[in-house]
């Protein structure tokens, strides 16, 4: 269900980010500060992630890396995190602020549907839209100086959520595994993922389950 990986001195391990965008296939991202704004990037496929990989051998600090695993929404590139606030279907430049976002709000329709009415704004027609892609929709109709406001009110509504701008970044929600240097909002690879207690191979060679549920291996 995606994973946000927030830099602030370090950036994982690059096979580690390489294992994450495999697990994570529909989408990979980065951004940071740059002058007043925030340069970002966002696509699909293995050039994306190919572009991630090479931010993150020279990163500039703070900084954002997303890797999308598409449970709202197609897999589009304008579906990939981060997006731009105010919301654009630019899959690169600079914008005021990005969010990302690793969790699934079963609402997001409704929330959508009412922060039109109140706004009196319309979302963009005719486009493939997402949970994470309406908060960024969403968080556009708030005036710049409230949206750290609103998101610390609202943002646990989509999990787990990081909003960047040029004055550094900031998490929201519950979970988030912190390392030196860096954090997740999950892990870079899923648990079933880790080397089989019986064969030490890794989850992608290894047929097998872990024995808490019940099987052995059988290579």
């Amino acid at each position: 269900m995606c994973v946000i990986v927030v830099c602030t001195s370090k950036v994982p391990p690059l096979h580690a980010l390489e294992a994450a965008s495999r697990w994570n296939p529909h989408g990979a991202g980065y951004a940071y500060p740059h002058g007043r704004g925030v340069a970002y990037y966002r696509g699909t496929g293995r050039e994306a992630v190919e572009r991630v990989l090479g931010f993150a051998s020279e990163p500039r600090f703070p900084c954002l890396i997303h890797f999308r695993l598409a449970t709202v929404g197609g897999t589009s590139p304008h579906l990939a995190h981060p997006f731009p606030v105010p919301l654009t279907s630019d899959r690169y430049g600079v914008a005021e602020a990005v969010v990302a976002t690793n969790g699934h709000h079963g609402g997001w329709v409704d929330e959508l549907v009412r922060r039109a009415v109140e706004c009196r704004k319309t979302p963009p027609q005719g486009e493939e839209w997402s949970d994470s892609k309406a908060l960024a929709w969403v968080l556009s109709t708030v005036l710049r100086r409230d949206r750290t406001r609103w998101l610390a009110k609202n943002a646990r509504r989509w999990g787990r959520v990081a909003y960047l701008t040029a004055e550094g970044v900031r998490t929201y929600g519950g979970g988030w595994n912190v390392f030196r240097g860096y954090m997740t909002s999950s892990h870079l690879l899923p648990l079933w993922a880790l080397p089989c207690p019986d064969c030490g191979e890794s989850g992608w060679r290894c047929v097998c389950v872990l024995k808490e549920v019940g099987r052995a291996c059988t290579e």
